[in-house]
């Protein structure tokens, strides 16, 4: 998804389980860091599993 905060295009991988719909799901947020990007950091963290 793509955010535009103030005049900086922000983007996020979002995860959304089917079964969202029909139990309470977690909300989490994960920042990688200086240097990273959020596809390895999807990738090695695999937070989907949670």
């Amino acid at each position: 998804m793509h955010w535009k905060v103030n005049d900086t295009i922000r983007e996020a991988l979002v995860y959304i389980p089917a079964t969202a719909k029909t139990k309470p799901t977690p909300v989490i947020f994960a920042f990688h860091g200086h240097g990273g990007t959020m596809e390895n950091m999807a990738n090695t963290r695999q937070f989907e599993k949670l």
